[in-house]
């Protein structure tokens, strides 16, 4: 589900084209020779970590057996169907197996032997790599435990950030909405493992989801589940079943052993029986503890330096994978958020920490960093940016002016098109920006594939402004009229 998260957000442009009533069809993943990108990725990785390293010692693949030439393409099948049906003596009917991986049954047993969702969602259990030997195996998929209220806030949020969002149906929606929440449960992870050129660091669905919705996300077991809100886990094998029922009992007995325990100590206190010394003492520290902490709100109140706005919020931050000091800005440009001023090591200041690594953008990625910046990081919008920050940020000295070229070039074509772009810059919102890529998409698209193998979905941003050169113009010269 992560994985199928990573890449729909990164390219959401390829989902949201998938329309079923035919007006645009686009393959999931688009491309001509995809079975020739995944075996040359392949190898890369087979490549990378086979072998020897500088120091005589085996690499990854190396240390388990494993050397160029074991693997190929169809390994993970057969390594997945055999892990699925023989990895475990508890392991999914064959039924199920065989029906996942498109299997002949033969005539009788195919004619007899159909689909059902217990069988099939314990094997897609199974093969996601959960261990089947432990209670853990009954944990429900990251969900958002939300309200009405929250669940209807989450769906237009969706709609808003997506693509042709107002065009999605009921049931991509819904897949939508735990797509995200996965994205949200592993936020922290992704955001420290990521690498710093990763495209999804660039899409609006990981760096300006609000926090309370990324809180929402969670993962629950059988007995901490809400009627009503926690979604029914099923392909549930019975051992686990069973194992769920024994947890569940022991738990009941420890909360009822914590009860007593709980109340025998109420008692005692309200006689004063025991320690009162320990009672006072513990009433100072956590006196000391509010106190503390009222001092702390206050002085990251206060002004440093006379300059206006600038807050003693100092910190490290992880933008591109970079440690920097920083504090934080009250904007004068009326930002909707705070934005960080990052020290160099020369003693100045700039608005992106040093040997910043911008990630990967796709068209519609840069629209929405150019007018809306990084919420998440505290980055301000990249139209504020200067030259100057951008050196010894390990950018190309270019970038700057190779992203207002573009920029330049789609406030044209929504000119044409009659299209505001002149809002304030505390106007500007991720909702806008993305219906400003709706609006003007048209005029880049260069792909005349009409068979939906075209990859323009997930073009970036400095590719698209090469085929205005190249093509001298924008995708359609009538189009400008």
């Amino acid at each position: 589900v992560l994985a199928m998260a990573h890449y729909i957000f990164s390219f959401p442009g390829t989902f949201s084209g998938l329309e079923e009533d035919g007006a645009e069809k686009m393959r999931l993943f688009p491309g001509t020779r995809q079975y020739d990108r995944f075996m040359y990725c392949l190898h890369e990785i087979i490549d990378k970590y086979t072998g020897l390293d500088d120091e005589g010692m085996p690499k990854l693949l190396t240390s388990m057996g494993i050397e160029k030439g074991d693997l190929g393409s169809h390994s993970a099948r057969k390594g997945a169907c055999s892990f699925v049906a023989s990895g475990s003596t508890a392991s999914p009917p064959i039924v199920a197996i065989c029906l996942r991986a498109c299997w002949s049954l033969g005539p009788v047993k195919e004619r007899y032997l159909h689909y059902e969702a217990g069988g099939d969602q314990y094997c897609g259990q199974v093969v996601s790599g959960r261990n089947m030997l432990t209670v853990e195996f009954a944990k429900t998929p990251p969900y958002f435990h939300a309200d009405e209220y929250e669940k209807r806030r989450i769906a237009s949020l969706i709609r808003s950030y997506m693509t042709n969002g107002d065009k999605l149906p009921a049931t991509r929606l819904h897949l939508l909405q735990f797509l995200l929440a996965s994205l949200c449960y592993h936020h922290e992870t992704l955001n420290s493992t990521l690498h710093p050129k990763n495209q999804l660091r660039s899409s609006v669905f990981f760096n300006s989801i609000p926090p309370e919705i990324v809180k929402l996300a969670e993962v629950r077991l059988p007995w901490n589940k809400v009627s009503g809100i926690t979604p029914n886990v099923t392909g549930q094998p019975t051992h686990i079943s069973i194992m769920v029922s024994m947890v569940s009992l022991e738990k009941k007995i420890d909360e009822q052993s914590d009860r007593i325990i709980k109340s025998f100590t109420e008692q005692l206190d309200q006689r004063h029986i025991g320690s009162q010394s320990y009672l006072e003492g513990n009433r100072i520290i956590e006196t000391i503890n509010e106190k503390f902490a009222t001092l702390l709100a206050h002085s990251r109140s206060l002004t440093l330096g006379g300059q206006a706005g600038v807050e003693a919020a100092c910190g490290n931050t992880s933008a591109g994978g970079n440690d920097n000091s920083f504090v934080e800005v009250e904007s004068g440009r009326n930002l909707p958020f705070r934005f960080r001023l990052f020290l160099r090591a020369d003693g100045s200041f700039s608005r992106l920490p040093e040997k910043y690594v911008m990630p990967t953008m796709g068209l519609a990625g840069l629209i929405t960093s150019w007018h809306c910046g990084d919420p998440k990081e505290k980055i301000v919008p990249f139209k504020l940016l200067k030259p100057h920050e951008i050196k010894g940020t390990g950018m190309k000295k270019s970038a700057c002016s190779d992203m207002k070229k573009m920029m330049d070039l789609v406030h044209e074509a929504a000119g044409i098109e009659g299209i505001r772009v002149d809002w304030r810059m505390n106007e500007w919102t991720v909702p806008l920006t993305v219906r400003l890529f709706e609006c003007v998409s048209k005029y880049f698209d260069y792909d005349k594939s009409t068979d939906g193998r075209g990859r323009k979905a997930q073009l970036a941003w400095k590719t698209v402004l090469n085929h205005y050169y190249k093509h001298k113009g924008f995708a359609n010269a009538d189009l400008e009229l």
